[in-house]
């Protein structure tokens, strides 16, 4: 069982349904903050930003509340501890950033990454509640795919000859889809009726679409990688999901072939070209500045989210590293990719702890993510903290135990 640190700030401890209270709506909470993280550049409130960093703020207030007058929290596991130390050694390249302003901007951002991941360990600490975190993220995403195929029937596209929904790269987007397939076949197998069964089977139909119409080729590998879940899961279905899914599947294979613009085909197209003898839309070249850019400082890099401002004197202004591995490399040097790679390790270390549908499922996704971070700066985005916060949280021993003894999620 989960180890829980005690104090006392209070003379007297709150009665327990108004602990139960509280976790409940910090819980409550996190789930609308996963739900706005797969459109959260979609809609931005004036003075404020996204709705996701205000839900975010409310999550964290309502958490820390309920936790402080609990007067209990939970003892950190290694890759939280790991993931913690590689956000600490972030702030100390500070000292020697090649740009001071970006890195405390990128130190902000990564504390908050932190304490996303801090959230979901504390108040979703079953398996359920876990569950109850994918639901709101595939959710999440029929909204940005709504969008998607909403900016392609207005010809609104924001990128020549790819549709996205607003505020989005389609690179970005697309990847941000196709994490979600993996897990909308997962849920077919847990919501199997009602409502909710139904949102599953029909998810994959609408989104795997929309990812298309990006035109993104990084995103589309991504796409393939995420379907590898369908033989997976197929025997777990009942017979009805079965069917839907095999029908749902040829014609899947016609309405894309009819639907998507040739554009987007034709680019989509252009893969192997790019992989043998391309240039990855001149990915090739930012990595080799990255490359040289490590290699002036292998060690301790040139500071958290300074690439961007490093690189100019290479490629000129406003070139990110379009690879997350890279990225952590050349801004925190040897040390801190050590750092992220031993939580990263640890992490995946615990898969075989799991059941076996959610180890088949957490190898999909990280298979997803692994192919999407190769060509995306996503070292610092909410989505590749939200599945390193799940999979940490995940990674328990007595998972499908009650851990919180206060606890009626």
């Amino acid at each position: 069982m989960t180890q829980t640190v005690q104090y006392s700030l209070f003379a007297s401890r709150p009665k327990e349904a108004t602990l139960v209270g509280l976790r409940a709506f910090a819980h409550i909470l996190l789930l609308l903050l996963v739900f706005t993280i797969p459109w959260e550049d979609q809609f931005v409130l004036s003075g404020v930003g996204t709705l996701c960093r205000a839900v975010g703020a409310s999550a964290f207030a309502v958490g820390m509340f309920a936790v402080v007058i609990d007067g209990q929290i939970r003892i950190p596991r290694p890759s939280h501890v790991a993931l913690a130390a590689f956000v600490i050694w972030g702030a100390f390249t500070a000292f020697w950033t090649v740009d001071i302003d970006v890195t405390v901007a990128s130190l902000k951002t990564y504390s908050q990454l932190l304490v996303l991941t801090w959230l979901i360990y504390e108040f979703a600490p079953t398996a359920e509640t876990q569950r109850n975190l994918l639901r709101a993220y595939v959710l999440g995403t029929w909204v940005s795919a709504a969008g998607t195929v909403y900016s392609y029937y207005s010809a609104s596209e924001t990128y020549w000859e790819r549709s996205v929904a607003a505020g989005f790269d389609p690179n970005d987007l697309c990847v941000i889809l196709a994490i979600s397939v993996p897990m909308s076949f997962y849920l077919m197998t847990v919501d199997t009726a009602g409502l909710r069964g139904w949102l599953w089977r029909l998810h994959p139909v609408v989104v795997i679409p929309a990812g298309l119409l990006t035109a993104s080729r990084g995103g589309f590998i991504a796409i393939c990688g995420a379907l590898l879940i369908i033989p997976l899961v197929a025997r777990r279905l009942p017979r009805v999901s079965k069917v839907i899914l095999g029908s749902s599947v040829v014609l899947a294979i016609f309405g894309l072939v009819g639907s998507i613009p040739a554009a987007r085909w034709e680019r989509i197209a252009t893969i192997p070209q790019e992989l043998t003898s391309g240039t990855l839309g001149d990915r090739r070249l930012i990595w080799a500045a990255g490359l040289q850019l490590f290699r002036e400082s292998p060690g301790v890099g040139i500071g958290l989210g300074a690439f961007s401002s490093a690189v100019d004197k290479y490629l000129g202004s406003g070139v990110v590293a379009h690879n997350a591995y890279l990225t952590v490399l050349v801004e925190t040097g040897l040390l801190g990719a050590v750092l992220l790679g031993v939580a990263l390790v640890l992490m995946v270390a615990q898969l075989r702890r799991l059941d076996y549908p959610e180890r088949r499922l957490w190898w999909i996704i990280l298979l997803t993510w692994s192919v999407g971070a190769m060509s995306l700066s996503w070292a610092h985005r909410k989505p590749t903290w939200l599945l390193f916060a799940l999979l940490a949280a995940s990674c328990r021993p007595l998972l499908r135990r009650a851990l919180w003894r206060n606890s009626a999620l």
